[in-house]
């Protein structure tokens, strides 16, 4: 499910979230696979990133984005939030915000944290820029609903894990 439709108040029992990081080019063959199944994933790319060399383009996220998919951001340099100054960090979080809205003439409330590392600062950055959903890379299973989260946990798949199921259930264990 995207997290607008939550966010509105769309009643999902145990939502499942998948999430893609960086914008590379390979998040166009998930995508197209998402879309087969008519499943949604939520993408962030990087917005320096766009246009470079096994990256998605822009017209690639505007289809995504048309075509149901979620498009959040993940900073406009990935740079790691809690070695920056303030100034830095509402930059790279509103900045990101404002140009990929421009871009899909849609709102974006999601951000994902670069590298997973945050401290109050980046918090506070993200509580202000109207964010209504940051992804960390925190291990666990995530109350997520019409509250704002800036703190969503991860179930990590990695392309070595084999057992979804019990990945699942080991993060529903982690405090």
């Amino acid at each position: 499910f995207p997290s607008h439709d939550i966010a509105s108040g769309v009643n999902v029992a145990k939502p499942i979230i998948l999430t893609f990081d960086d914008g590379a080019i390979s998040h166009w063959y998930v995508y197209e696979e998402l879309k087969k199944r008519n499943m949604v994933g939520v993408f962030f790319p990087i917005w320096k990133s766009m246009d470079a060399r096994n990256y998605l383009k822009p017209y690639q996220l505007q289809l995504m984005n048309r075509d149901g998919m979620e498009i959040g951001s993940h900073g406009i340099k990935h740079l790691h939030l809690k070695k920056q100054s303030i100034q830095k960090i509402s930059e790279e979080i509103n900045e990101s915000k404002t140009l990929l809205e421009g871009l899909l003439n849609t709102s974006v409330i999601t951000f994902c944290i670069p590298y997973g590392q945050y401290d109050k600062r980046v918090l506070e950055a993200l509580e202000e820029s109207k964010y209504h959903y940051a992804r960390t890379t925190d291990e666990g299973i995530s109350t997520f609903g019409r509250r704002r989260n800036l703190q969503l946990k991860i179930v990590y798949i990695h392309n070595w894990t084999r057992d979804l199921g019990k990945a699942i259930d080991q993060a529903s264990r982690i405090k």
